[in-house]
């Protein structure tokens, strides 16, 4: 099966800021689905490496590689963290306005409300 040229190309751009191009359809492939046979437009992308990138590849790590371990001592001990947030029984939260309004808003707001 031969590609179709594109009239005009599809520009797909990736999270990591990667743009890929596409020039080029299929028509009519048949795709098979549950033994049904379907005619599909199809496009053409140039796929490139998926691998998950390796903290080598960073010019900071090469540029400090006494500092990177090559391979971790292990995970750290099970310790229990002991954190808590005091309350006042009744208390309730402090109504504190954001940001400071000019005193004529001020009153406009408090004759409003």
């Amino acid at each position: 099966m031969t590609p179709t040229p594109l009239i005009e190309r599809i520009i797909i751009s990736t999270p990591m800021k990667n743009h890929t191009l596409i020039d080029d359809e299929y028509v009519n492939c048949p795709l098979h689905f549950d033994d049904h046979i379907r005619p599909a437009n199809l496009l053409l992308i140039h796929m490139f490496d998926f691998d998950s990138p390796n903290i080598e590849n960073l010019s900071v790590v090469r540029k400090f590689a006494d500092v990177f371990l090559d391979e971790l001592p292990g995970l750290p001990s099970a310790r229990e963290i002991e954190f808590c947030i005091k309350l006042i029984l009744g208390a309730e939260p402090i109504s504190k306005a954001p940001y400071r309004m000019a005193p004529v808003e001020l009153k406009e707001l408090k004759e409003q409300l």
